[in-house]
């Protein structure tokens, strides 16, 4: 259980403790200059390999570009070496303070004791205000930065998470990659329809949208035969490694790519399933003219129905 509480004791960590955690990828003045600040901060060792981890540090990202002007500094502290830790800064989008090989060192340090990253939450009085021998995901750093910066009344009403492109708009010619390595454009894969489904976060539990999506387009692709093109998107941070696994162990055979993350600041801050799509399907036509596109709270059936629909009446079109 995490616990999000108040602890008295009080930080140690000072800036020469930093350089000693091995400041490879990190740009000290810029350590120096957010610790003058009288600012919360926000520690989080992670394991640039672990997907889990990269998905809480992306999130960090959109925290902290969300309430740094409230006094928040984040800092990353990796347990890995510095070219897996400089592709997980990439595949993240990190701006913030990141150090490398400095992770063990943190841990034993301040008692962490933990072979799962770690989370603290440090006041502006350099007082810990929360420290969990876990590195935390996106739901519960959310509700940790909001209780202790006291940010729950800017949540009143609930951010919105919007399709990124809707009916009649045009999705770009995005940069894709296949799981074997080959670059092309979205445009070469297109066919006269054409429906994609892109994740920015995935779990293999039975229960999850993740799978059930799975499920939602083998049927879809059952129903509508040969014709429209069906493929899976992986966004960042996600490597071809572990696009490899997930496909792997879920056993289907839809093309799958690998494409930056174009969600929004916004969208990637929402964290509630009923609030965001996550996975997101649309459906397009060879221009890449938007036909269809999912919403919040749209259930796997009505994606079904809708999307069989619109292939149904423009098969007949197209006649």
């Amino acid at each position: 259980m995490h616990r999000v509480g108040k602890t008295l004791i009080f930080l140690t960590l000072s800036f020469s403790c930093l350089r000693s955690l091995v400041p490879g990828v990190i740009n000290p003045q810029q350590v120096v200059s957010d610790r003058l600040h009288r600012q919360h901060e926000l520690f989080l060792v992670f394991d640039p390999k672990n997907l889990s981890h990269r998905f809480s540090i992306m999130y960090a990202q959109a925290l902290w570009k969300r309430f740094k002007m409230f006094n928040l500094s984040v800092f990353g502290i990796s347990t890995g070496n510095r070219q897996d830790t400089e592709e997980a800064k990439q595949l993240c989008r990190v701006s913030f303070p990141v150090i490398q090989d400095g992770g063990i060192k943190f841990i034993e340090k301040h008692n962490l004791n933990g072979c799962c990253g770690a989370t603290m939450l440090v006041s502006p009085d350099q007082e810990i205000l929360f420290k969990e021998s876990e590195l935390l995901p996106p739901e519960l750093l959310r509700q940790l930065i909001e209780r202790h910066l006291n940010m729950v009344e800017m949540r009143a009403e609930p951010p919105v998470w919007s399709p990124p492109f809707i009916e009649r708009e045009i999705i770009p010619d995005f940069m894709i990659y296949e799981i074997d390595g080959q670059r092309r454009t979205l445009s070469e894969e297109l066919k006269k329809l054409n429906i994609l489904t892109f994740f920015s976060s995935y779990s293999s539990c039975l229960s999850c949208k993740h799978v059930s999506r799975l499920e939602t387009l083998r049927k879809i692709s059952t129903n509508a035969g040969d014709g429209p093109f069906l493929g899976v998107f992986f966004m960042e941070p996600f490597s071809v490694d572990d696009v490899k696994m997930i496909r792997t162990s879920q056993g289907w055979n839809f093309p799958t790519y690998l494409i930056q993350n174009f969600m929004s600041e916004e969208n990637i801050f929402i964290t509630e399933e009923r609030l965001k799509c996550d996975p997101w399907s649309v459906l397009i036509d060879n221009n890449r003219v938007v036909i269809w596109s999912e919403y919040p709270g749209f259930s796997e059936e009505r994606i079904i129905k809708e999307i069989n629909q619109r292939i149904s009446k423009l098969k007949t079109k197209l006649k």
